[in-house]
């Protein structure tokens, strides 16, 4: 089979704003929230700086009247910001439920910089 040549019409066009893909904008991130007695926000995915508001806004929405617990069991990335993020909220008493070592280990680190 012989491919076709590009038609002269279309060789000349120019892009004129870069395509973007959908899925790419960003990553994936799932938020659960569980109530027993106290309030356990379960989080999957990738946590990043850029896309943690809507857990940021839920913490503060809840505040510390009763128990607080972030599982974060299937959470599969994180960045600095995150991590201490996450350290503030264990020095202010939310638990960090399934915490991965990876994790601790970092917010150990941040401890000790600090």
């Amino acid at each position: 089979m012989v491919p076709h040549p590009i038609p002269p019409v279309f060789s000349a066009l120019t892009l004129v704003r870069p395509l973007r893909c959908a899925l790419a904008v960003r990553p994936m991130l799932r938020i659960e929230r569980h109530e027993n007695g106290g309030v356990v926000f379960r989080v999957s995915g990738r946590l990043s700086a850029d896309n943690a508001s809507e857990l940021l806004a839920e913490v503060a929405a809840e505040g510390l009247a009763r128990p607080l617990a972030l599982d974060l069991k299937d959470v599969v990335l994180v960045d600095g910001e995150i991590v201490r993020f996450l350290r503030t909220c264990a020095r202010n008493g939310i638990t960090l439920l399934n915490c991965p070592s990876y994790i601790r280990e970092w917010i150990a680190r941040e401890g000790e910089q600090a």
